[in-house]
């Protein structure tokens, strides 16, 4: 039976007011409650993006543009001005700049210019180790493993910031090695950087640190001798950097003695611990020994270096390892000397 005229125009007209009732609210909360911060921050943050990328866009296109005609210095600086027209690289656009500057590297090799191409490979490495760190913090760390390895990989081309470059890229290479425990891969990169800095620079502050780093890593795989080997190499190391430059009067020898001796002083008490751990009493109460009897005549400013600081901590450690193994006479020599070091 069909429905009569009127009441399909009275169901149109109700659809009708629905539909105004319903637009004029939505017009109403617009006016009178704008929208949140978050909404504020959202629609800010994808506009600025959207200006950011523009603008990467621009400048990468100019540095290939120069690439094209073999301007490579200019290219190289489209690219790094590419890089710094946003906050942080995505994937994409990195991959690109370092497709790009990969390019640059090789055909300036190629022709001979070599500066073009330290410039390049700079600009690999830094940006490789940058893209590294982000991926790192960002928990991807088997991502960052890649851009960390490509940084090293870059440096090994340049000379003069070679050093610096190596020993940031390897170091946070082991660094997220150690964070998925493959551990014998972050020893081999660790080692790396140790024979490296022997090979090129055995007075190297970061030589000691590395060691450490070696120290725990094997410490990490329960090796507690080659541990044990990595922390005699602080000490050794520490040794090696008083004597040669305590005599030295500038501020910069000051201060790295300074912290070879605390390094020295950090490795004796790594010592103790790890010998009190393993049950080596003897070699605890020895290496403790040590520490209270370390002497070092080095002249200039220092005079008569001791490892005084730290004294009263090593001696209630060594009292407290000599009580544990019950000798009586170790338990009245670290007493007095505990009392001594108040």
């Amino acid at each position: 039976m069909p429905v009569p005229r009127i009441f399909e125009k009275l169901f149109m007209w109700s659809l009708l007011t629905v539909l105004v009732c319903a637009v004029s609210f939505a017009i109403i909360r617009y006016v009178a409650l704008p929208p949140s911060p978050q909404d504020q921050v959202s629609r800010q943050e994808a506009k600025s993006r959207s200006v950011n990328d523009a603008k990467f866009r621009s400048l990468f296109d100019a540095g290939n543009n120069a690439l094209k005609e073999a301007r490579y210095s200019e290219a190289l600086d489209d690219f790094q001005e590419a890089e710094r027209s946003t906050d942080q690289l995505t994937s994409d656009q990195y991959a690109s700049l370092k497709s790009s500057r990969i390019k640059v590297a090789s055909l300036s090799e190629a022709s001979g210019s070599n500066t073009e191409a330290e410039n390049a490979y700079k600009a690999l490495a830094v940006s490789a180790n940058q893209q590294g760190r982000v991926l790192w913090r960002a928990k991807h760390c088997d991502a960052a493993l890649g851009e960390f390895g490509d940084a090293e990989k870059f440096s090994d081309h340049l000379t003069e910031t070679k050093q610096a470059s190596l020993l940031e890229a390897r170091t946070s290479l082991a660094g997220c090695l150690e964070e998925l425990h493959r551990v014998p891969e972050a020893v081999e990169a660790t080692q790396r950087t140790i024979d490296y800095l022997q090979t090129s620079d055995e007075l190297h502050p970061a030589l000691i640190d590395q060691y450490m780093n070696l120290a725990r890593e094997y410490s990490m795989e329960n090796d507690w001798n080659s541990a044990e080997q990595a922390v005699l190499s602080v000490s050794a190391s520490s040794d090696k950097i008083i004597a040669r430059l305590a005599p030295d009067p500038g501020a910069e020898a000051e201060h790295r003695v300074g912290a070879a001796i605390s390094q020295k002083a950090v490795a004796l008490r790594w010592l103790i611990i790890a010998y009190k751990n393993e049950g080596k009493t003897d070699l605890a109460l020895s290496t403790a020994d040590d520490y209270f009897n370390f002497k070092l005549e080095a002249g200039g400013r220092w005079g008569t270096i001791r490892l005084s600081s730290g004294q009263e901590d090593i001696a209630a450690l060594a009292l407290q390892i000599a009580n544990a193994a019950n000798r009586p006479d170790a338990v009245e020599l670290w007493r007095h000397r505990l009392n001594g070091a108040r």
